[in-house]
């Protein structure tokens, strides 16, 4: 095999080893998270003619209920960002240094 072959499959040998990596660090995250469980939330009827005063909007209990879900997709969010922009810039310096 020549030179440049070798280090082809050198890279792809490591690019394998990345995803398997990555792959192995999303399965931890979910098994670390567990399943939630939500309850239904259901609509409290008015009457038509009834007027109701402005209020402050709470935040709903969906979201106080699921912060470990929502902590969890933004880190897999920030993590496949992290790899696409450093895909990314490494495409680009390889192709300039060529």
């Amino acid at each position: 095999m020549n030179e440049k072959t070798s280090s082809v499959i050198q890279y792809a040998d490591l690019r394998v080893l990345a995803m398997l990596g990555v792959l192995l660090f999303f399965l931890f995250l979910s098994m670390g998270s567990g399943m939630m469980q939500s309850s239904p939330v259901e609509a409290t009827p008015t009457s038509e003619g009834e007027m109701l005063a402005p209020t402050v909007t709470p935040l709903p209990p969906e979201y106080l209920g699921n912060y470990a879900q929502t902590t969890g997709i933004i880190l897999a969010t920030s993590v496949i960002v992290l790899i696409v922009v450093g895909g990314v810039l490494y495409g680009l310096l390889s192709n300039k240094k060529q």
